[in-house]
């Protein structure tokens, strides 16, 4: 099946349910999750490493 994240980053970033859309099957779920804001802060910065990246330079200025 093919699935689809429908608006991912403005999802996770206004704390909502995540819409999933099973694009094969033709049906949408909403997914709950659990993560911590340092945790959306890594995934919206793509990753571990590019968060600690970012944050020295928020640190430097």
């Amino acid at each position: 099946d093919v699935l689809r994240i429908v608006n991912l980053r403005e999802t996770l970033q206004q704390g909502a349910p995540i819409s999933v859309v099973n694009v094969t099957q033709g049906y949408e779920i909403r997914a709950s999750y659990t993560l911590s804001q340092r945790q959306v802060r890594i995934l919206l910065a793509g990753g571990l490493l590019n968060s600690i990246k970012a944050n020295r330079g928020e640190d430097a200025t």
